[in-house]
């Protein structure tokens, strides 16, 4: 369906409450966590975890949704999962 067809939007108010109020939920829960988070330790190290969200995002693409697992994500997610170890190995 075009998003230009009479009636989308209608339609999307109508059929689309669940997923308002489901994806509305999770994410003020996971910015509340990290609200949270950022009183419990440094903003630097909270905002750098908080980045590792990337390779939750490509897990699901590539498992669930048959996203090409390529080159640029392969080394983004490495890049990340190394930001992520060397701040730990740091705070020991």
């Amino acid at each position: 369906m075009r998003i230009t067809a009479p009636g989308v939007l209608t339609q999307m108010r109508v059929s689309g409450k669940r997923v308002f109020w489901v994806g509305g939920t999770a994410s003020f829960v996971a910015y509340a966590i990290v609200v949270w988070a950022f009183t419990q330790a440094p903003i630097a190290l909270v905002t750098a975890l908080r980045e590792t969200s990337i390779v939750f995002a490509l897990g699901i693409g590539v498992f669930f949704f048959g996203e090409k697992m390529n080159l640029p994500k392969l080394l983004a997610t490495f890049a990340t999962l190394s930001g992520a170890l060397l701040l730990r190995l740091a705070r020991l």
